[in-house]
């Protein structure tokens, strides 16, 4: 059981590195379009849940995710032509849909670990665009 605690520890640690990284690599790299590459960011990021649901061919999971992943195709565009901050929120969006994977089973069934190193990477990305884009 403390073997178990310490692999999903080191996969959050893993994914906190990974998540700023990333945000370092955007700011340092492409500076003239900084808010499309996370728009990009943010929409590749939206489209994980109803890939996997539709790997796992369950019909009502698909219809959760893709009503979600519609609504939130939505707000990247917003952020995409209004402010970057939207997609700021879209990201703690996500993260907040993560977490209720994570807690409820809600949608698909991604894993338990998985959900929670994606909110985690979610909340890095909406941080670094208040701190750092707004």
């Amino acid at each position: 059981m403390v073997e178990k605690k310490r692999i999903s520890i080191l996969n959050l640690i893993i994914s906190i590195a990974i998540s700023v990284l990333l945000c370092l690599g955007i700011y340092f790299l492409s500076t003239n379009y900084i808010h499309d590459t996370m728009i990009l960011i943010f929409t590749a990021m939206i489209a994980v849940y109803p890939g996997a649901a539709i790997h796992g061919k369950d019909v009502k999971q698909i219809i959760v995710e893709a009503i979600f992943f519609i609504f939130m195709f939505m707000v990247a565009l917003a952020g995409l032509y209004i402010s970057v901050l939207v997609a700021g929120g879209g990201f703690v969006l996500l993260g907040i849909w993560s977490l209720l994977h994570y807690f409820f089973c809600i949608g698909v069934n991604c894993g338990r670990p998985f959900a929670l190193e994606f909110f985690t990477v979610n909340m890095i990305m909406a941080l670094f665009i208040i701190l750092f884009l707004a």
